[in-house]
């Protein structure tokens, strides 16, 4: 039980990353040289109260407020804190899906045309603001779905059950945010069980590799969770793993370098310390470590490759997004990545994970026929398969938490090796695949 409880608190604070990432440096993100669309959400919420009728939060933009009177409109809530490149990269994911969409005609919803708009609030890491937010896209806005990258869902996750609004990736509690008990909320990101799938397809493809495996992790309260939810995972697949910690926040990794490298492991990966991770790569390269270098995360080369030299990253594997590689893998991603560099002229393999959520919703919508949340909830919780820029994903259900509606999910899993400085697909790990790694780590109780 405790190796199951590890492995969930490793899915949370992998959730977590993107938040840690964003606040330990913006010079290495990608979202940063897109500027936010001005707003006063951030400054109207937080002084607001949490009362529905008080809420004074304005939203961030909406996509399509000059409309024709005629058009039908379908409205959709995001939430995102501004403040963090990662956030970013899945707002702007969403606003390009939408736009996507909107140049199309819209969303066919049984039988009829609708435009989308989105209603996006800046949370500005606050609970008081998220929750601001939240009580305005329902009472004023009047959304019945909500989707984005916020941190705070557990404080307001019972407002969208009471009114029955769709919740889709509300909090990084993941545990929460997949509550039997509750009906209209969902977790449809790609990122869901993918450092799982990384992990079990390492061990099943290259044995030899996982018996003497070092990971790195910042000592704060934030490694030392991740580390056990790790050491777990590698245990379940045969792996075989020694954790080491590093200050906090510490610049300069040498002594860590050096460490690595007279432990001389198989594989070595570093892990939670956002923008460290990096330099640790580097630290092991420089000390003479020549051994594999491994993520069980998706780490672009664009950002990776802004601290690490080309020749300590190659024969580097880690996950990736179909839209990293060039071209991309999938048509859905093609299109995408065509859209992204028309709306803001440049790609830097921007964090788009998160704005799966967007290809999920759009396919429950068709399929139910209609926006009755209870009938799109009852579609996404029956085993719901859809494809956007990120690729192909399910929703699965999640016995080991005693829920066995189809209320998380799990994508097909890019697997990358670079090779002088750019990203080649190793792997594509299928659903069904994937699916029996997670399992695995998430045995039904």
């Amino acid at each position: 039980m405790r190796k199951f409880l590890l492995v969930g608190l490793l899915m949370l604070a992998l959730v977590f990353l993107p938040i840690l990432s964003a606040c330990s440096s913006s010079s290495s993100t990608t979202a940063s040289a897109i500027p936010p669309v001005k707003t006063t959400t951030a400054a109207a919420a937080a002084s607001a109260p949490a009362a529905p009728a008080a809420s004074s939060a304005q939203p961030a933009v909406s996509t399509t407020s000059a409309a024709a009177q005629s058009e039908k409109i379908l409205k959709i809530g995001v939430i995102g804190w501004f403040g963090a490149s990662k956030h970013l990269d899945a707002i702007h994911g969403i606003e390009v899906m939408a736009d996507m969409d909107n140049k199309n005609g819209g969303w066919d919803i049984g039988g009829e045309k609708y435009k989308i708009e989105l209603d996006i609030y800046d949370s500005n890491n606050s609970q008081t603001t998220e929750v601001a937010a939240v009580n305005k896209l329902i009472f004023q806005d009047k959304v019945k779905f909500i989707m984005g990258t916020g941190v705070y869902g557990a404080a307001w996750l019972p407002t969208t059950e009471e009114n029955k609004v769709i919740a889709m990736s509300p909090t990084h509690n993941y545990n929460v945010a997949l509550d039997p008990k509750l009906n209209y909320s969902f977790e449809p990101c790609v990122v869901n069980g993918q450092s799982v799938t990384l992990i079990g397809w390492l061990c099943k493809n290259h044995p030899e590799l996982v018996q003497n495996i070092v990971d790195a992790y910042p000592d704060n309260q934030m490694g030392h969770m991740i580390s056990g939810g790790v050491e777990a995972v590698w245990s379940f697949f045969g792996g075989k793993v020694t954790s080491v910690y590093y200050p906090f926040e510490q610049t300069d990794l040498s002594s860590l370098g050096t460490k690595v490298a007279t432990m001389n492991p198989s594989v070595f990966e570093a892990i939670g310390g956002g923008n460290q991770d990096y330099e640790a790569y580097k630290a092991a390269y420089r000390a003479g470590y020549r051994g594999q270098f491994f993520a069980s995360t998706t780490n672009p080369a664009t950002i990776m490759t802004q601290t690490i030299p080309a020749e300590a990253l190659e024969g580097y594997i880690c996950g990736a997004l179909p839209t990293e590689f060039d071209p991309a893998l999938t048509q859905n991603a093609i299109d995408f990545k065509t859209a992204w560099i028309a709306k803001y002229g440049n790609w830097e393999d921007p964090d788009i994970a998160a704005s799966s959520a967007f290809a999920c919703l759009k396919e429950a919508i068709k399929q139910a026929g209609s926006t009755d949340t209870d009938k799109v909830a009852a579609v996404m919780a029956n085993g719901l398969k859809y494809e956007g820029a990120t690729g192909a994903q399910e929703m699965i259900s999640r016995p080991d938490l005693g829920n066995n509606r189809t209320v998380d999910s799990l994508g097909v899993s890019y697997v990358k090796v670079m090779k002088s400085g750019k990203p080649e697909l190793l792997a594509a790990i299928g659903l069904d695949e994937g699916l029996s790694y997670f399992r695995v780590a998430f045995p039904a109780k």
